[in-house]
C-alpha cells in the first residue's frame, strides 16, 4: 500500500455530499443572469427582502407544479438556490442590507465597550471565564446585575473578580442599561 498525502481537511465541509444537480442549475441560472445584467451584478448586494421575495416567487411556482421558469428557461429550483447562495455570501461579504421586520423589541444600541456595569444592567461574557471545571460554558451567557458582586442567569453565579475580570471588567460587556 503506498502512502497517501497528507491533508487538512477535519472540520471542512464535505461538498461532495451536495447533489451535482444542484451546482449545474444554480449555475445555469447564474449564467442567465450573467448575460440578463452583467457578470457580478449581484455581488452589489441589495436587502434580503429582495432576495427572500425572489425565491419565494419562484417557490410558488414549484409548489404550483411548475418546474420551469418560462423567462429564463432553467429550473425554479435553481433560481432559489441563486438567491439563498446570494444571501449567504452578501451576508458573509456585509453588502446585505436586512430590512427584515423583527417582532422581538428592538434593543437599545450598547453602551461603549468598556463601560461600567450597573445593578439591573445584563451583560454579556465575551471571553472564556471560570475555573477549570466552568471556564467558556458562560461565554456568550447573558447576566442580569443584582449586586456589586454578583450576576444571574439560568442557575449561574458570576461574580465580580478583583483582579479586573467578571462582571464589572474585561470578560463582560454591557448591553442593555436596567
Amino acid at each position: 500500500m503506498s502512502e497517501q498525502a497528507q491533508r487538512h481537511n477535519t472540520g471542512k465541509p464535505e461538498l461532495s455530499l451536495l447533489p451535482p444537480v444542484a451546482f449545474e442549475e444554480t449555475a445555469r441560472v447564474m449564467a442567465y443572469g450573467a448575460k440578463k445584467y452583467s457578470r457580478d451584478n449581484w455581488r452589489k448586494g441589495g436587502p434580503v427582502s429582495q432576495y427572500i421575495d425572489c425565491a419565494y416567487r419562484h417557490l410558488n411556482r414549484i409548489a404550483e407544479g411548475e418546474d420551469v421558469d418560462a423567462e429564463s428557461g432553467c429550473s425554479h429550483a435553481g433560481h432559489v438556490m441563486a438567491n439563498m447562495a446570494f444571501l449567504l455570501e452578501l451576508k458573509r461579504t456585509g453588502k446585505l442590507k436586512d430590512d427584515r421586520y423583527s417582532a422581538k423589541p428592538q434593543q437599545q444600541e450598547p453602551p461603549e465597550s468598556g463601560d461600567t456595569a450597573k445593578v439591573g444592567d445584563t451583560v454579556r461574557v465575551v471571553t472564556p471565564h471560570g475555573n477549570d471545571y466552568t471556564r467558556g460554558f458562560t461565554q456568550g451567557v447573558e447576566f442580569v446585575v443584582r449586586s456589586r458582586e454578583k450576576a444571574y442567569a439560568n442557575g449561574w453565579i458570576l461574580r465580580a473578580n478583583p483582579e479586573g475580570y467578571g462582571i464589572f471588567g474585561k470578560d463582560c460587556v454591557v448591553i442593555k442599561r436596567g
